[in-house]
């Protein structure tokens, strides 16, 4: 699974959703190399989550659970 980061709209788009400060989209998509994960981040307008943190991944996490992913 590949989580995409965009920044933070006022309302998240469709299929996209609201991370404290960004929209995430969590895709599953067949496994890809880093790079490609990348270019199709990018080919939305967003790039891969850059997870810095424990409590972060927690947190991304948690909304993955709480929205059937």
């Amino acid at each position: 699974m590949h989580v995409f980061s965009a920044p933070l709209q006022p309302i998240c788009d469709e299929g996209w959703v609201n991370n404290h400060m960004t929209c995430i989209k969590f895709v599953d998509e067949p496994l890809l190399s880093w790079g490609a994960a990348r270019q199709a981040c990018q080919a939305q307008g967003a790039d891969l989550a850059e997870v810095k943190y424990a409590a972060e991944a927690m947190r991304i996490e948690n909304i993955r659970a709480l929205n059937g992913e």
